[in-house]
């Protein structure tokens, strides 16, 4: 009995002992696995971009992982045992994440917050935080831990969302123009304010399904439904005028549609579109319809007006330029006449130089109309700065030193090469040179100047050329810089009559410059304070020489030329009398006639080499002359009249003029157009685009 009483008491014990092992093999490996699963949360927390960390129950660090030491801008251990407001200072926002964590602690809350920090670096951040209460095996409260995700950009984007749909519904509601969203069935989903208030609802709601289908005229319902079908099926864009009903009035108002195809996710999800009231432009419509005959009639007549106006210019011209020409002609061949006095030639070429100036008044008229019809040609070459501004200082340099005006030019463009009209762009310089004379009292300075400028917008050249004519003149005011360059506008801008003059000059010089692609300006540094014109021309780096046009004036007059048989057309007595003499005198067999009969009766009685006619005579008109003369005889002419438009010279090369002087011309000009054809006669072309 004793025996097995023992033994019994030796199996308990070892039982007891197997279990103790048992219980603490479990108790190793629960405690290995909690050690592996710590270890998996460490790491998971020491990689996470989001910042994980863990407080005390004081709301101090104990834990923080490399993301929150980043966003701190140091290492874990220089933050370890500091709160919020330990990091930030006492600022609203700590305190904020002190009180959350005192809330999660305390167990009065436990989920997410919304939390603004501002770490070391000064940037402001917002984070989603997530924070659980943290407790230890007893239930004891040891702190929290937290996971907060940067939520700063999110933020912003919503934020500008925001911004954004409160700005477009501000704009849409604030705009004239009805804005509407509609889905593919066409219901109507959103309708701006000025939409609402025109079909008088209050809320898009009101919309219900497709009622506002009522509110259309019924001829129009039938199109709605075939266009949008039609819109929904191409999923393109459409456009439609239909009538809506106003409930007030009962009456139907115009609408211009236009919608445009909606996309969600890539699938077709409707229609955005506007829409604006045309209802008074429909009424206009049918206003405009009912006076088209009357608006018809009246630009017939404004053309009609216009066409007399050109005609009434040109007949102008003829009239004003057909006496000049007996005068300019004996003025400048008497003026270069070495046995008369230098006293008298002098007076002559005073005489000449005051008819050629009346000349270029009536030549501003008519490209003044060029200008205005579009019909200015340019006759492009490469052209030499320098010498067309030396030439235009010569042609002023007399006016210039009887007014006892210092003229100066200082040209210090290295590449003075440009492309263009030469014969248009020393029109333009010789216009400033002149007005800066004419508008600088006695004793003043005149100044021209070249130099290289930057490139010109709009222009494929690497640089422009500034040529700047500048003065001590009576200058202007700043209120009036903007209408220097309107035609007429001289008198009014210097506020002096004494000046002569149309005031086309500038008008004129801008429009040649412009189709040059270039630009002028003017600067004024107030009245009695003189003045700079600027002309700024896209330069042309082709190492071209260039030219200018041909002085004919100074050719020689002694250059042997042949002798032909002319027979001379004008109906100017004086004008025909005095060419004739100088003809003659040049060597020249001359016949003349007053009239397209007797010229006919002179050509039938005697041969000629060429003809020399006015355009406007009594019986008839240079071109039937012309024309008739070319078809019996074989004749060829050169046209010397006081009609200069572009028509004139067209119907004077179709009639057989070979060229078209424009009076007053000088005896020089004509004995030149009379060498030029004798080469041509001679199988020397020199006759081109130029002189027509």
């Amino acid at each position: 009995m004793r025996d097995s009483g023992r033994q019994r008491s030796e199996d308990e014990k070892l039982a007891q002992s197997t279990d103790a092992v048992a219980d603490i093999t479990e108790m190793k490996r629960v405690e290995a696995e909690l050690a592996s699963a710590s270890a998996v949360m460490r790491a998971v927390a020491e990689n996470s971009p989001d910042l994980v960390y863990v407080k005390d129950s004081d709301s101090r660090l104990i834990y923080l992982n490399p993301a929150t030491c980043r966003m701190l801008c140091g290492e874990a251990e220089d933050f370890l045992g500091k709160n919020a407001i330990d990091l930030a200072g006492d600022t609203p926002q700590a305190r904020r994440i002190l009180e959350n964590d005192r809330r999660v602690i305390a167990g009065e809350e436990t989920g997410t917050f919304e939390e603004t920090f501002t770490g070391p670096d000064k940037i402001t951040r917002v984070f989603h935080s997530v924070k659980t209460r943290w407790l230890g095996k007893d239930g004891e409260v040891l702190g929290l831990v937290a996971i907060s995700r940067d939520i700063t950009e999110r933020k912003r984007v919503e934020d500008e969302l925001r911004e954004s749909e409160a700005r477009f519904r501000a704009l849409a509601d604030d705009t004239p123009v009805f804005i509407w969203q509609a889905d593919a069935d066409i219901n109507i989903t959103y309708a701006n304010r000025p939409f609402l208030e025109f079909l008088e609802l209050k809320d898009v709601s009101e919309f219900t399904g497709r009622g506002w289908e009522s509110r259309l005229h019924p001829d129009d319902l039938p199109v709605v439904h075939r266009v949008y079908s039609e819109a929904v099926r191409q999923q393109k864009p459409y456009t439609l005028e239909i009538r809506h009903r106003i409930l007030r009035t009962g009456e139907y108002e115009w609408n211009f549609f236009k919608g445009v195809p909606r996309f969600v996710g890539g699938q077709f999800a409707g229609f955005i579109g506007t829409g604006v009231n045309i209802n008074e432009l429909k009424l206009a419509e049918a206003k405009l319809k009912e006076s088209e005959e009357v608006l018809r009639a009246a630009k017939e007549r404004a053309e009609a007006a216009s066409r007399a106006k050109d005609k009434f210019l040109a007949q102008l011209s003829h009239e004003l330029r057909t006496p000049l020409t007996p005068v300019l002609m004996t003025a400048a061949a008497l003026s270069e006449d070495a046995s008369l006095p230098e006293d008298t030639r002098e007076q002559l070429a005073m005489i000449r130089r005051n008819v050629e100036l009346e000349a270029r008044l009536i030549d501003d008229l008519l490209d003044l109309t060029r200008i205005t019809h579009g019909k200015l040609t340019l006759h492009a070459e490469t052209c030499d700065a320098d010498r067309m501004i030396e030439l235009a200082v010569d042609i002023v340099r007399d006016e210039a030193r009887q007014k006892r005006i210092h003229l100066t030019a200082d040209l210090q463009a290295k590449h003075r090469t440009i492309h263009g009209d030469p014969a248009r762009l020393q029109q333009v310089i010789w216009n400033l040179l002149r007005n800066a004379v004419k508008f600088t009292p006695p004793g003043g300075h005149v100044r021209v100047t070249s130099r290289h400028g930057q490139r010109l917008a709009g222009c494929s050249e690497p640089a422009s050329l500034l040529i700047e004519v500048s003065d001590t003149g009576i200058g202007f005011s700043s209120e009036f810089a903007s209408r220097l360059f309107e035609p007429f506008e001289q008198g009014n801008i210097t506020g002096d009559q004494r000046y002569p003059g149309l005031g086309l000059g500038l008008s004129i010089a801008r429009a040649i410059i412009e189709m040059h692609h270039g630009i002028i300006t003017a600067r004024s540094a107030g009245p009695g304070k003189g003045a700079a014109f600027t002309v700024a021309l896209p330069m042309a780096l082709d190492g071209a020489t260039g030219s200018v046009p041909a002085q004919r004036e100074n050719d020689s007059a002694s250059e042997p030329e042949e002798s032909l048989r002319i027979l001379l057309v004008d109906d100017h007595e004086t004008t025909r009398n005095v060419l004739a003499r100088l003809l003659r005198r040049a060597g020249h067999d001359v016949i003349t006639a007053a009239d397209v009969r007797s010229a006919l009766s002179a050509a039938e009685r005697a041969t000629f080499d060429v003809v020399l006619s006015d355009i406007g005579l009594p019986d008839g008109t240079g071109f039937d002359l012309m024309a008739e003369l070319r078809s019996r005889y074989g004749l060829r002419g050169i046209a010397l009249s006081g009609y200069g438009t572009d028509e004139d010279l067209r119907d004077s090369a179709e009639a057989g003029f070979v060229e078209h002087l424009v009076k007053p011309a000088t005896i020089q000009e004509v004995r030149q157009a009379l060498r030029r054809f004798a080469a041509s006669c001679m199988g020397v072309e020199e006759y081109g685009t130029a002189d027509f």
